[in-house]
């Protein structure tokens, strides 16, 4: 792993490279820990099976006609605590991926649980204020369009012009979400890592992937939007299979092609963890060893700017 921080350390790296360096990660990580990558596997199974009941109980109360038993369903699959807690978990393990992916590069042996523990729910707790904030002026926008419309409906509108209302006001909420959601996205960029990896303060953590973003965020964003036209790509038939057979757990043919897709998702997700560790370590590294060279610059000047005043 010497070698992958002396590649990560030289120079920005391409795409390319940032997948080879990655893989190369990928396969020791997998192969050194199969107990952990097996109980991922677990959970991701487990989670795609409470998924693809409740889609199917879904599509059967639309399908009756079902509405109010629909939304009921929705509110109580919203409501569940063993889904929320399997993927808060989930998370954990995830971000324990990503500090073995860095221990392993660095040749850090050792970290502490407890901290991971600590800077993994002090991210989680952050996001849930954001987005929470997110929904609430989200369903504010939805409300605002509910009473316009029950004002509408009183005066005695057309349901054409209801219905317009409606669309207006869903599309405002719609596209504020999007817009809201894609702004945290390329703002935290190099957040998560950043935050979980080095002995940062939140605010620290927070102002330096600012700073790491600037001129840098292509460079993570490609190589994870290849990975995810590749998994669009790779779920594609598994997608015609479940159309064609209806169910993921009608025959013995579906439930493997069920469970191949929850291991190819797994396996894509694990690589994708990799690469925004290589990614962000590179630019990370690259940053450090500009600082280095303006602050020996600077020194030099200071040194020369000495000399001329004697």
């Amino acid at each position: 792993m010497e070698e992958i921080k002396e590649k990560l350390a030289e120079k920005y790296l391409k795409t390319e490279a940032y997948f080879n360096i990655s893989y190369e990660v990928f396969k020791k990580i997998i192969f050194e820990n199969k107990f952990l990558v097996t109980v991922i596997f677990i959970l991701l199974l487990v989670l795609n099976v409470m998924g693809a009941k409740a889609a199917e109980k879904y599509a059967n109360l639309v399908k009756n006609g079902d509405i109010e038993g629909f939304i009921r369903a929705v509110s109580e699959s919203f409501e569940s605590t063993s889904s929320t807690l399997l993927g808060v978990l989930l998370g954990i393990l995830f971000i324990i991926i990503m500090k073995n992916v860095a221990s392993k590069i660095e040749n850090k042996n050792t970290f502490s649980l407890l901290e991971i523990l600590k800077r993994y729910f002090t991210v989680f707790i952050f996001e849930i204020i954001v987005f929470g904030i997110l929904v609430i002026i989200f369903c504010l926008i939805l409300f605002m369009g509910a009473v316009f419309a029950r004002g509408m409906i009183s005066s005695g509108a057309k349901d054409s012009e209801i219905i317009f209302l409606l669309i207006v006001f869903g599309s405002i909420g719609v596209i504020y979400a999007v817009a809201v959601s894609f702004i945290y996205w390329i703002k935290f960029l190099y957040f998560k890592p950043l935050y979980i990896l080095r002995n940062l303060k939140f605010k620290e953590a927070m102002f330096y992937n600012f700073h790491l973003c600037k001129g840098n965020r292509l460079r993570i964003i490609i190589p994870h939007l290849l990975l995810f036209i590749l998994s669009s790509l790779l779920s594609i038939p598994f997608t015609v299979m479940n159309y064609i057979l209806g169910s993921p757990f009608s025959n013995i043919i579906a439930i493997i092609f069920f469970v191949v897709n929850v291991g190819i998702n797994m396996l894509i997700s694990i690589m994708s963890v990799i690469l925004g560790v290589v990614i962000y370590l590179n630019v990370e590294y690259m940053d450090l060893k500009k600082s280095k060279t303006v602050k020996s610059t600077d020194e030099n000047n200071l040194f020369e700017n000495n000399e001329e005043n004697w």
